[in-house]
Formats: structure tokens, C-alpha cells, sequence
């Protein structure tokens, strides 16, 4: 993850962020772990720029079960569907 996005994180800069995912291209600019630390610190609104232009990884995927609002959740499902592997973590877990 490139020193900026860090910043911007860290300062929860939410419509700096939502700006940069909105101009980027095709390339996808974070990797799983980057994900994870997305998921974890930044607000529903980030998160939802940010999965309008990406899907996200399978781990990151399965967080994003147990860390967002049903909103998002559907939003996500809605654009993606899910994973094999996190349709089996829904089932072991029970989730709705």
C-alpha cells in the first residue's frame, strides 16, 4: 500500500479516499492484507467507494461479513455474489 493511502487512513480522510478509488482505473490498488486494514479502519462510506470499482479478496470477503452493515453487505452481494469458499463460512457460521 503506497505511503499515501496509509495517511489517508490513518487521518480517516474518508472523502480523499472515496476520490482516489473513484479515479482509478482497472488496476486494482490493494492486496489482501491492504484490504483487511481497509475493512478494519475505515468508515461504511470508504468501504463502499471502494467496492463499487473492486471486489474484494476472499479473506477480505469473509471480514466484510462481520464487519459491515447489512446495507453494505448487500450492496456487496448485489455487485459480486460470494465466494465459494465464504458461501461455506456462511453455512458452518449460521449467518443470515
Amino acid at each position: 500500500m503506497s505511503k499515501k493511502l496509509i495517511t489517508l487512513i490513518e487521518r480517516k480522510a474518508d472523502e480523499e479516499l472515496k476520490a482516489y478509488f473513484r479515479s482509478l482505473g482497472n488496476e486494482k490498488p490493494l492486496d489482501c492484507h491492504e484490504e483487511l486494514v481497509l475493512l478494519e479502519h475505515s468508515s461504511e462510506d470508504v468501504i463502499l467507494a471502494y467496492i463499487n470499482r473492486f471486489r474484494l479478496s476472499e479473506k477480505a470477503e469473509i471480514l466484510m461479513l462481520e464487519k459491515v452493515t447489512p446495507h453494505v453487505r448487500l450492496t456487496y452481494i448485489n455487485y459480486y455474489g460470494l465466494r465459494e469458499e465464504t458461501q461455506k463460512f456462511v453455512i458452518e457460521r449460521n449467518l443470515l
